[in-house]
């Protein structure tokens, strides 16, 4: 139980059942929220996804980019035959 908020509560003139409630009831939802805590590793391997991602992103950009530029020079040495 999380003492200062209950001591907090008892100087508040809450009652002394729903003060010890409350705090059981603060302790329960900060003990659930250390699972969804990440640690620094979690973070490490995050970065490291999106750094994989970016290159492979790039590498389809810039053959996307090397087709278009190839396409329209075709198209211009076909049109300037005409």
């Amino acid at each position: 139980m999380m003492s200062k908020l209950y001591h907090a509560l008892l100087a508040a003139n809450v009652p002394e059942e729903k003060a010890r409630e409350a705090a059981e009831e603060a302790a329960e939802l900060e003990i659930s929220k250390i699972d969804d805590l990440a640690t620094k590793a979690d973070i490490a391997m995050g970065k490291g996804d999106i750094e994989a991602a970016k290159s492979e992103i790039l590498k389809w950009v810039i053959g996307f980019m090397g087709l278009q530029t190839i396409t329209i020079i075709g198209t211009l040495v076909v049109l300037a035959k005409r």
